[in-house]
């Protein structure tokens, strides 16, 4: 059984960084504000990767935009991304 969860999530984190470097549509759901005031936004891919974006002074709930994936957090299983200006 553990030899099976260390296969999934090696295989999650190869998935997660195939999709760094692409651009893709991102439905943002919510923010969060970090401790030191920071807003951030998760959303998901079509693919369903969690995605992570600094959003301060930006309402994007509930809106699907362009997002360039720039890097993982393995730790978290998150992508990190920049809001596209070809949204």
């Amino acid at each position: 059984s553990q030899t099976l969860h260390a296969i999934g999530e090696r295989l999650k984190q190869e998935w997660l960084a195939k999709q760094c470097g692409k651009t893709v549509p991102v439905l943002w759901e919510y923010a969060k504000t970090q401790d030191d005031g920071q807003k951030f936004y998760t959303g998901h891919t079509p693919n369903y990767c969690k995605v992570l974006v600094a959003a301060d002074n930006q309402v994007l709930e509930n809106k699907i935009l362009l997002t360039s994936l720039q890097q993982i957090d393995p730790a978290e299983g998150v992508l990190y991304g920049k809001l596209s200006n070809e949204s």
